[in-house]
């Protein structure tokens, strides 16, 4: 499978994907629209819950089986809250090497990327036992424990990208 990234109007990303699905002809390369999330522990007025926040806030990627064909890419910069393909709009080129390996990671959890589990060793550095966190330990930058969040920086697309991910702290058996 081929993957492309579209960057659209924060906040909008499902709405692009509706947009563009609606006017997307059958015969078109464009085999899936991916719009990644993330559940974060969110306090709101005292009370703890869980909260559904895009994982990569402004891009959907597109999943094709061969090379994007041009009335496919046509209709899709036509949207109204499209902004751009990446690396640019005349050089429309699929996701390679870090940037596939990092969406790759992701998809592995789905549409909906939970919470890691973690446990503190005895040094406490925080230890990855499952969920999105596990293989990035090494781009972690700060830990919350109270908001029970892991910020990690990753580059994508040659720009910095930080994002949190939620974990659940289990003991170490």
């Amino acid at each position: 499978m081929i993957y492309y990234a579209t960057q659209v109007h924060t906040g909008r990303e499902q709405k692009f994907i509706d947009q563009v699905k609606q006017h997307l002809p059958e015969e078109s390369s464009v085999q899936q629209f991916i719009f990644l999330r993330r559940e974060l522990h969110v306090q709101r007025h005292g009370v703890m819950k869980n909260e559904l926040q895009p994982l990569f806030p402004g891009y959907v990627f597109l999943e094709t089986d061969k090379e994007l064909d041009p009335d496919s890419r046509s209709l899709i910069r036509e949207s109204e809250y499209f902004y751009r393909f990446l690396k640019s709009n005349q050089h429309v080129t699929p996701l390679c090497n870090s940037d596939l390996k990092i969406l790759k990671h992701f998809m592995n959890f789905g549409e909906k990327a939970g919470p890691s589990q973690v446990y503190f060793d005895e040094n406490e550095r925080i230890v990855v036992v499952e969920g999105p966190l596990k293989g990035l330990e090494g781009f972690i930058i700060r830990i919350d424990r109270r908001k029970r969040r892991a910020k990690i920086r990753i580059n994508f697309e040659d720009s910095p990208l930080i994002m949190d991910l939620a974990f659940d702290l289990i003991h170490k058996k």
